[in-house]
């Protein structure tokens, strides 16, 4: 197993593993819709940020991808007190689950932040994902809000 940046002719590979972790976040309440359209806009984006030098990676075995993560920074003229990379999105295809493809993928986003500078890496961790919750603090992380959702 290799890991790489996106590239443009990942985009075919990518889609339906974009549809499926559009999927997975839809079943936790997420609004953002799991269609073609949706997971074609994102994987034009990671190729973007990957080219960009963010850790925007996939797990490869030769030519087929098997898990990605989809990392990135804003490059905004705020003044901050640290260096930020927002975790957005990861994915490891169901066969390729339990076979460390997850660890070596952050493992691998976690250097390029560094490298880059970045101090702290912040993302999203569904309340219903009790296993990546307890994979994040076991790495050192705390929580540091809650975010909440009101139906109007």
């Amino acid at each position: 197993m290799d890991i790489r940046p996106w590239r443009a002719t990942d985009i075919p590979q990518l889609i339906p593993l974009l549809v499926d972790a559009l999927a997975a976040g839809a079943a936790r309440g997420e609004a953002i819709i799991a269609d073609e359209h949706n997971a074609t806009f994102y994987a034009q984006l990671g190729v973007a940020q990957a080219e960009g030098g963010h850790p925007t990676l996939c797990a490869v075995d030769g030519e087929d991808i098997l898990g990605f993560v989809m990392w990135s920074w804003c490059e905004l003229p705020l003044h901050v007190a640290w260096k930020v990379c927002f975790a957005g999105n990861s994915y490891v295809r169901p066969d390729a689950r339990h076979r460390g493809v997850a660890n070596a993928l952050r493992q691998a986003a976690g250097l390029r932040c560094r490298a880059a500078g970045v101090e702290r890496i912040i993302g999203p961790v569904h309340l219903v994902n009790t296993r990546g919750i307890q994979e994040f603090v076991r790495q050192g992380a705390w929580p540091t809000s809650v975010q909440m959702e009101v139906l109007v």
